[in-house]
């Protein structure tokens, strides 16, 4: 008798603590929408485009970080290429193995 009741007891709590888990689950989802409203745009005027310039200009910071790039990038393609750890060495072959 008292393990039926024990079993009974064990059920019942699981269903609550999934239903408590469910409960808690959807009380923090309501919260975590993100829910934008449309506002009416209004016409606007086009761009003065006497102010934009034909070339954009590159800051001396920027070009040298381009750079820095482009020698990374060029590092890498020498590692790959210089890299020969997945090759057997040929030697392993001659030998039979």
């Amino acid at each position: 008798m008292m393990k039926k009741l024990l079993m009974l007891l064990l059920a019942i709590l699981f269903i609550l603590a999934l239903v408590y888990m469910f409960v808690r689950f959807e009380k923090n989802n309501r919260f975590s929408e993100n829910k934008v409203r449309v506002e009416e745009l209004s016409p606007t005027a086009p761009p003065d485009v006497s102010l934009v310039s034909p070339t954009p200009t590159i800051s001396p910071e920027l070009q040298e970080i381009e750079n820095d790039l482009k020698n990374i990038e060029k590092d890498l393609q020498k590692v790959k290429s210089e890299d020969n750890r997945l090759v057997p060495p040929e030697f392993i072959f001659d030998l039979g193995v």
